[in-house]
C-alpha cells in the first residue's frame, strides 16, 4: 500500500511537470468550419516536448565540456610570466592521452563549478512561483491514509529525482568529466550515479526550507523570500556558466585561491572519486560522501517532521493583516498617474517577486554580459551604436517581463476589467504608456553612466532612437502579449505561449537596424515601419478584446493594416528572390529581369492574399471594380492629372537644384537603357499591384480605425517612403490623391487609373526634361 502510494505520488509530480513542458507546444483544434473548443487537448505536444529536451540535454552537454576544457586551460599548467596562458595550455592539451587531467589545481576548479551548478539550482527551484502559490499540496496530501513519515520520504524522493535544472546540468558535468577519466560509453551512467547523492541532499534541503518557510513565514515574506531566490539562483547560474565561456573567467581564477577544506565538501569528495585513481583509492571518498549525505539527510527528515508535529497551517489567513493606510487629501493636487497605472504601481510594489523580476532581472542579465566580457565596457564607450543597442537591448528585456505580462498579470480577476466604465483598450494604452515611461530610465541610465566624450550629434541621434523605440516596443509587448495569452487557462504557466516571449524579442532585434542604419533615410523607413506594425497589432488585440473571455466565440475577420504589412513584406522580398533566380542564369538582362520579378512577385502576393482572406472569409475585401465603373474611371483619371502635374512641377524644380540634379540624370540614364521594360512596369504591372497593397490593404485597414484623413496621410507616407527620398514628395502626392480616390469610389480601378497615368506623364517628363536641359 505504502510502495503504491509513493509510486502514484511520484507520478503525479513527474506527470503534472511533463504536462507543464508539453503545453507549450499543444495546439488548440477547432471542429470544422466552427468556432475553437472551449479547453485545449492534452496531446499533441509530446514529440515537439521530447525534441526540446534533447536540444536542452545536448547544450548542457556542450556547456559542460566546454566548462571542463576551460578549467584544464586555465589550471593544468602553473603560471609562467616569460610564456603566454594559450600557448602553455595547448601544448598541455596536445600532451599524450596518459596525462592526468586530475591534478590538484584543476580539481579545486571541478569542485567550484560544480559546487556553484549545486547552488544555482537549489537558489532556483526554491525561487520557482510555486514557493509563493497560495495553493500547497502538502495541505491535500496530509489527508492521505499515508503516515507523516512515508509522506515526508516520498517527498523527498520526489524533489530528489524531479529537479529539471540540477539533472540537466549536473549529470552532464560529471559524466564529461567520467569520459575525460577515460570511461567510455558508460560516463553518462557513471555521471547519474555519482550525482544521486548529490541531488539527494539537494532534495533534503529543499524540503527543509520550503516546509519550514511555509510553515513560518507570512505570504508575504514568501514572495520576498522567493524574488531573494530568483536573483540569487540566476546570478549562481551564470557564475557556473561564465567557466564555459571563457578560460580566463572570475570563476576559474577564483578556483586558484581556494582553501583545501573544499574537498571535505559532497562536491569535493564526489569530485575525488572520479579523480581516484583505481577503486581502493575512491573507497574512502566515496564512503565520507555517502556517510556525510545519510547525517545530514536524516537530520534533516528529524527537523522536518518535528516541525509538522502540530500541523502545517500556522496562521489562520493567507495574507497578513497590515493596518490601513490613512487617506489623504487629493483636493487641489495633480495626479499624474491615472486609477490603472496607480494601480499598476501599486500591484508591483505588492508582488516582490513581479517587482523583481520586471526591475531587477533585466538588469543582472545584461551585468551579466559585463561580468563574462570585461572589453564590453571599452567598447560601449568607444562606440555609441553599441551603447544604443545595448541599451535597447535591456530596455526590450523590461519591457518583456513588464509590458508583456500586462493582461496575464491580471490572472482570473480580469472580468473586473470589463465592469470599468473605460474601454478595456484604454485601459491597456495606459499601462503601456506606464511602462513606456518606467522603461525610459534604463537606456537613459546606460547613456550617462557608459557615455564618454560628451553628446555629439552621432550620440544625440542615436539616443533620439532609442528613446523613440521605447513606447513602441511597449506597444508591442503588449500587444503579443495579449494575442498571445490565454487568461481562461488554469495554469499560469499556460496562460502566455512561450513562442510569443521569442517572437517580441525576434522584433526587438530588428530594431538594432535602425540603430545600426549608415543613412538617415533607412533609420527612419525602419522606425516609421516597426510603429506600423505595432499600430497593426494594436487593431488586432481591438478587435479580440470584446471576445476575450469567451472561450467559444472568435472575431469576425477583418481586413487589417497587419495584412497590408504582410502583403507588403511578402512582395518585397518575393521581387528578390525571383530577381536572384532569374539573374542567376546569366541569360537575362538587367531590365527584363526585373520586370519578371516586380510580375511575378505581385501576382503571388495577390492570390496569396486573396485565397487568405476567402479561407478565413474576411471582410472588406479590396475589390478592382464595381457597379459604377465609369464614375471610378472619371474620378481616377482626374487624381492621377492633379498628382501628375505636381510630380512634373517637382521634376522641374529639382533640375535646378544641384543636390538633386545628379541624381535625376543617373535615374534619366538607367531608364533610357531599361525604357522597353521600364515603361510596362510602370504603367501596368506598378498600378495593378501596388494598389492592391497600399490603398486596399494599408489605407483599407487604417480607415477602419483612424478614419479617412490619418489613413490617407499613413497608407501615402508608407507609400513614399519606399520609393526612396528623391521621389518622396511627388510619390506622397500621388499616394494621397490614390488614397482619396478609393475612398470616394470603392473600387481599386481608380486609384489604379490615377497611378498608371501618373507614372505615364512623370517617365514622358523625365525623357524629355533632360533633353532639353
Amino acid at each position: 500500500m505504502m510502495l503504491r502510494a509513493a509510486s502514484l505520488l511520484l507520478r503525479l509530480r513527474l506527470r503534472r511537470l511533463l504536462n507543464m513542458l508539453g503545453s507549450r507546444f499543444m495546439r488548440r483544434k477547432s471542429s470544422a468550419g466552427g468556432p475553437r473548443g472551449a479547453t485545449a487537448p492534452k496531446q499533441g505536444g509530446a514529440t515537439l516536448a521530447t525534441i526540446l529536451s534533447l536540444v536542452m540535454v545536448g547544450y548542457a552537454t556542450f556547456v559542460a565540456w566546454s566548462a571542463v576544457h576551460n578549467v584544464r586551460l586555465q589550471l593544468a599548467v602553473p603560471e609562467d610570466a616569460g610564456e603566454l596562458r594559450w600557448e602553455r595550455s595547448f601544448r598541455a592539451l596536445d600532451a599524450p592521452p596518459g596525462l592526468d587531467i586530475f591534478s590538484p589545481g584543476v580539481t579545486d576548479g571541478f569542485i567550484l563549478v560544480l559546487s556553484l551548478i549545486a547552488v544555482a539550482s537549489l537558489a532556483m527551484s526554491l525561487g520557482a512561483k510555486e514557493l509563493a502559490a497560495a495553493e500547497w499540496d502538502m495541505e491535500w496530501l496530509v489527508t492521505l491514509p499515508i503516515p507523516r513519515r512515508t509522506l515526508l520520504g516520498v517527498r523527498l524522493l520526489e524533489r530528489t529525482f524531479i529537479n529539471p535544472s540540477a539533472v540537466l546540468f549536473m549529470v552532464p558535468f560529471l559524466a564529461v568529466l567520467a569520459w575525460q577519466r577515460g570511461a567510455g560509453w558508460v560516463a553518462p551512467l557513471i555521471g547519474l550515479a555519482l550525482a544521486l547523492p548529490l541531488l539527494l541532499l539537494l532534495g533534503a534541503l529543499r524540503l527543509a526550507v520550503d516546509t519550514g518557510v511555509r510553515v513560518r513565514l507570512q505570504p508575504g515574506g514568501l514572495r520576498n523570500l522567493q524574488a531573494v531566490l530568483a536573483i540569487v539562483g540566476l546570478a549562481m547560474f551564470y557564475l557556473a556558466l561564465s567557466a564555459s565561456i571563457s578560460p580566463d573567467s572570475f570563476v576559474l581564477r577564483w578556483a586558484r585561491s581556494l582553501p583545501a577544506a573544499v574537498h571535505w565538501l559532497p562536491t569535493g569528495l564526489i569530485i575525488d572519486v572520479l579523480a581516484a585513481r583505481d577503486a581502493r583509492a575512491a573507497l574512502l571518498p566515496g564512503g565520507l560522501l555517502l556517510a556525510q549525505v545519510g547525517v545530514v539527510v536524516t537530520l534533516i527528515m528529524l527537523g522536518v517532521e518535528h516541525l509538522l508535529s502540530r500541523g502545517i497551517v500556522a496562521h489562520g489567513g493567507r495574507e497578513s493583516a497590515r493596518s490601513a493606510p490613512r487617506p489623504v487629501a487629493r483636493t487641489g493636487a495633480r495626479r499624474w498617474l491615472t486609477a490603472i497605472q496607480a494601480r499598476e504601481i501599486k500591484l508591483l510594489l505588492r508582488d516582490r517577486n513581479f517587482l523583481v523580476q520586471t526591475l531587477v532581472l533585466p538588469v543582472v542579465i545584461i551585468g551579466a554580459q559585463f561580468f563574462f566580457n570585461a572589453r564590453l565596457l571599452d567598447t560601449l564607450g568607444e562606440e555609441p551604436a553599441h551603447l544604443a543597442a545595448m541599451a535597447f537591448g535591456l530596455a526590450a528585456y523590461v519591457l518583456m517581463f513588464s509590458a508583456f505580462q500586462t493582461l496575464n498579470s491580471e490572472g482570473h480577476a480580469l472580468w473586473i476589467l470589463y465592469t470599468v466604465p473605460v474601454p478595456l483598450d484604454v485601459l491597456l494604452r495606459q499601462k503601456a504608456r506606464l511602462w513606456g515611461l518606467i522603461t525610459l530610465i534604463y537606456p537613459l541610465a546606460m547613456f550617462a553612466f557608459f557615455l564618454r566624450g560628451g553628446l555629439t550629434g552621432e550620440t544625440a541621434s542615436l539616443l533620439a532612437v532609442v528613446l523613440l523605440g521605447v513606447p513602441v516596443y511597449a506597444t508591442l509587448a503588449v500587444c503579443i502579449g495579449v494575442l498571445g495569452s490565454d487568461p481562461l487557462s488554469q495554469e499560469v504557466q499556460r496562460r502566455v505561449r512561450g513562442s510569443s516571449a521569442y517572437l517580441f524579442m525576434l522584433l526587438a532585434s530588428l530594431y538594432t537596424y535602425a540603430i545600426y542604419s549608415a543613412s538617415l533615410w533607412q533609420r527612419l523607413t525602419l522606425m516609421l515601419l516597426c510603429a506600423s506594425l505595432a499600430f497593426a497589432l494594436w487593431q488586432k488585440v481591438r478587435d479580440r478584446l470584446p471576445y476575450l473571455l469567451d472561450p467559444t466565440a472568435k472575431p469576425p475577420a477583418h481586413v487589417s493594416l497587419a495584412d497590408g504589412l504582410v502583403a507588403a513584406l511578402l512582395f518585397f522580398v518575393l521581387q528578390g528572390v525571383v530577381m536572384l533566380a532569374v539573374m542567376s542564369t546569366d541569360r537575362v538582362a538587367i531590365g527584363p529581369a526585373i520586370f519578371i520579378a516586380f510580375a511575378v512577385s505581385g501576382a503571388v502576393t495577390y492570390f496569396a492574399m486573396i485565397i487568405a482572406f476567402a479561407k478565413l472569409k474576411s471582410l472588406g475585401v479590396p475589390a478592382y471594380f464595381g457597379p459604377r465603373k465609369a464614375r471610378a474611371a472619371g474620378i481616377g483619371l482626374l487624381a492621377g492629372a492633379g498628382a501628375a502635374v505636381c510630380g512634373v512641377g517637382y521634376l522641374a524644380v529639382a533640375q535646378r537644384i544641384p543636390a538633386l540634379q545628379e541624381l535625376l540624370q543617373q535615374h534619366a540614364v538607367a531608364f533610357v537603357d531599361m525604357a522597353g521594360w521600364i515603361t510596362p512596369l510602370a504603367i501596368l504591372a506598378a498600378p495593378v499591384f501596388e494598389e492592391f497593397i497600399f490603398r486596399g490593404l494599408i489605407f483599407g485597414g487604417l480607415r477602419r480605425t483612424l478614419g479617412r484623413w490619418p489613413a490617407v496621410l499613413g497608407s501615402a507616407g508608407l507609400f513614399a517612403m519606399c520609393h526612396g527620398p528623391v521621389s518622396f514628395l511627388p510619390v506622397l502626392g500621388l499616394g494621397i490623391a490614390a488614397a482619396l480616390a478609393y475612398d470616394a469610389t470603392g473600387m481599386l480601378l481608380a486609384p489604379m487609373l490615377a497611378h498608371a497615368l501618373y507614372n505615364t506623364v512623370v517617365l514622358c517628363a523625365e525623357w524629355i526634361l533632360p533633353a532639353a536641359s
